[in-house]
């Protein structure tokens, strides 16, 4: 399948390949110390993330609001109400209005019933539609005042004022991932989706091709799981769910509105988007969804079928006109997260049997890695082992998808010792992970070190012939035998299934 290069203009960057190499300390020789090659101390805290959020803040800086037709009445309205003080007494003043203007109050009193219970059934001495008897205006409005004070205690959640204050905070947050994300996304996203099925075809054959895995007679089974995969962007997901409650909460606001179209826009206005906002359970959607937009922006992760891909992932794919800069960022990234739908790690997992003898060799080589790098404590527990997996199994991907595109086809084997394009390889690689302070252990993290992640690359053949290491250098010294998850090379066991849990 040819992958069309496509050039969208709303971020201009250098090639990421040009701002890996910016962190290389050349200092330290990489077969010493590789991931301390590649990613200096010193540098970004984080260096993806340092990169994108550079050309963010530029976008975001010069970004012009819209309109959205979905939710177009709230965000106009928004713009020409009057603030609100105190809710409470907003809603009060409505009723006094309404009442003593000699309308009829019964559908008001309902509105604040529906109000206070999300447009379920009332109860107990909340409700109020009976105090439409009640001739007293000022009486019934010291009542509502009680009442609206009481539920604001009761609930324990967001007041009436917090909820009017996040709604113009909710159509900002869209805005700012419609400005990173754009109308040309669906393209990006198209792109990105092309280079994601040749990941899975190389993985297929990977797949199909391994002893292990025919000897079991599961070969079908595992790329059924493989063919259900896809990805999702999530910033561009996290804005559809935000436009969805906006859209449901302008279609109750609108009726609101409606209903209560004798009473004067500048009391209605804010009445009815708080009204909208709590019967459409919008408080809760938003829990449901969440919405964080710096996760978004960095996110990987896998949900099978979905893997949710950050923003900064899409970005650098699109600057990374070199290829091998592609494969090693973000294609190790992706490759980690299709991994983990064919790893089995724990007893949750999607597959139920896995290669005693690949489980061993990748936890010994991160031991080993872990016991020469240590930065400030590192142990490889078992359930570090799904992530070790993952790394291990990703970068075999993204290797096997490297010897298509630089020795099959360019029938370049002869030349690509030492070569730049698989030395990019290699540091495009460690760039996903570059932290540039030291790396001590995080206990709840299931994520081996950083450093010792990239460094235990170096089980990998290919690293010993992208940088002229010698067999007594740290880095060799570090190396156990080279670990093949899925491949021609992987264990070959003719024995019967036996779980390893």
């Amino acid at each position: 399948m040819k992958l069309l290069l496509l050039y969208f203009p709303i971020l201009v960057v250098s090639d990421y390949a040009e701002e890996v190499k910016q962190y290389i300390d050349h200092s330290v020789d990489p077969c010493d110390n590789f991931y301390r090659h590649a990613c200096r101390v010193g540098g970004p805290e984080y260096f993806p993330l340092a990169i994108v959020m550079r050309e963010l803040e530029e976008v975001l800086g010069k970004y012009s609001p819209k309109v959205y037709p979905e939710f177009a009445d709230i965000q106009n309205d928004l713009e020409n109400s009057t603030k609100v003080e105190s809710f409470s007494e907003m809603v009060v003043n409505i009723y006094k209005s309404v009442c003593e203007s000699k309308q009829n109050v019964s559908d008001y009193l309902t509105g604040i019933e529906e109000l206070l219970f999300g447009g379920e059934e009332c109860l107990s001495h909340f409700c109020l539609n009976h105090l439409v008897q009640d001739s007293n205006c000022g009486r019934v409005a010291e009542h509502i005042q009680n009442v609206l004070k009481t539920t604001n205690m009761l609930t324990g959640t967001e007041t009436f004022e917090d909820s009017l204050r996040k709604i113009p905070i909710l159509i900002k947050e869209v805005e700012r991932r419609n400005a990173v994300w754009g109308d040309d996304g669906l393209s990006r996203a198209s792109e990105f989706d092309q280079y994601f099925l040749q990941m899975k075809d190389a993985t297929a054959e990977l797949i199909m091709a391994t002893p292990w895995v025919r000897n079991h007679n599961v070969s079908e089974m595992i790329v059924s799981v493989l063919e259900k995969l896809y990805v999702e962007n999530a910033v561009e997901t996290s804005k559809q769910n935000l436009v969805k409650i906006l859209k449901d909460m302008n279609s109750v606001y609108a009726q609101c509105r409606k209903r209560y179209n004798t009473v004067p826009n500048s009391l209605i206005v804010q009445f009815c988007m708080v009204y909208a906002y709590h019967v459409t359970g919008s408080e809760f959607k938003l829990q449901e969804k969440g919405a964080d937009f710096l996760k978004e922006i960095m996110a990987g992760g896998t949900l099978y079928p979905g893997i949710k891909v950050g923003y900064q992932w899409y970005h650098i794919f699109q600057h990374s006109d070199n290829r091998a800069s592609k494969l090693g960022s973000p294609g190790f990234t992706i490759a980690h997260e299709l991994s983990h739908a064919l790893i089995k790690g724990a007893n949750f997992d999607i597959l139920s049997y896995f290669s005693n003898e690949a489980r061993n060799c990748i936890q010994d080589q991160y031991k080993s890695t872990c016991k020469e790098f240590d930065e400030g404590g590192c142990r490889i527990t078992e359930k570090r082992f799904e992530e070790n997996g993952a790394d291990v199994f990703g970068f075999e991907i993204i290797w096997s998808m490297f010897e298509e595109q630089f020795l099959k086809r360019q029938k370049r084997s002869e030349n690509i010792e030492a070569s730049e394009d698989l030395k990019q390889f290699f540091y495009s690689s460690a760039s996903n992970l570059c932290f540039g302070e030291k790396r001590v252990e995080n206990f709840r993290d299931d994520h081996s070190p950083a450093n010792v992640r990239i460094n235990a690359l170096v089980n990998h053949p290919a690293f010993q012939v992208a940088f002229q290491c010698s067999d007594d250098s740290r880095m060799m010294k570090s190396k156990t035998k080279h670990c093949s998850v899925y491949g021609q090379n992987a264990p070959p066991n003719r024995r019967h299934f036996v779980s390893t849990h």
